[in-house]
């Protein structure tokens, strides 16, 4: 890749190591060697700049992924701003993660396999606790501004051709789970339970303190352990 950090125009900023590998797949040409001042190639970041990234090409596209140090606002922010510092001429700055699941009514359900595209930024947490429940601020001035006019017609357009780009995301991900070897689709493996269901010891010798028992609590071994692990 040439003309170095100035020339990558989409940023992917991911939270979890998970998701970041997601992203990781799609990428052609992956750098992973992104130190300070830069290589060979004339990528690299800023001094000032905390992050750890991985660039590559998406299509016609050169990306620049944003590894964040943890999950909340607060790293978010400052990921983007440090994103800002090293590759100056991003355009498009996508947070990309996995999304839980919220189930409502027909098309108001967000189910196992959605893919949402978020078109605002909303402070759920900005506003003033009253007698009768917390009121968020909405007024114009303490919200943040729309995208430009440029990300709102793209945003459009998937709406506009939802057929198509299902069509397409179909295409790569069985593009992905060709590549992938038997023992890695082993682990994709993934089994639904009832919303209402305990992930408790069922073999009570392995609970600490043996309060998986009753089913009143979980003990710290089994948050932490896998469902197969909890049989």
């Amino acid at each position: 890749m040439s003309s170095g950090r100035d020339g990558f125009d989409i940023g992917i900023i991911c939270a979890l190591p998970l998701e970041a590998r997601a992203v990781k797949a799609m990428l052609e040409e992956v750098n992973e060697e992104i130190g300070y001042g830069g290589d060979r190639d004339g990528i690299g970041k800023t001094l000032a700049d905390t992050n750890t990234y991985t660039t590559g090409k998406i299509g016609h596209h050169k990306v620049v992924l944003v590894h964040m140090s943890g999950m909340g606002k607060i790293p978010a922010a400052a990921a983007a701003t440090n994103l800002k510092q090293s590759f100056g001429n991003i355009k498009l700055a996508l947070l990309v993660g996995i999304c839980g699941g919220a189930p409502g009514k027909g098309a108001e359900s967000i189910m196992l396999g959605d893919v949402v595209v978020g078109k605002q930024v909303v402070h759920y947490d900005f506003g003033r606790e009253h007698e009768n429940g917390f009121k968020r601020k909405d007024s114009p001035e303490d919200t943040p501004s729309k995208q430009n006019s440029e990300i709102r017609s793209f945003i459009r357009k998937l709406e506009a051709g939802k057929g198509g780009l299902e069509e397409k995301s179909y295409e790569y991900l069985t593009a992905i789970l060709e590549s992938l070897s038997p023992e890695q689709i082993d682990d994709l493996q993934d089994n639904l339970y009832p919303p209402d269901s305990w992930h408790i010891h069922q073999n009570h010798r392995y609970c600490d303190g043996q309060r998986c028992k009753n089913c009143e609590e979980i003990c710290d071994s089994a948050l932490k352990s896998s469902c197969e692990e909890l049989k």
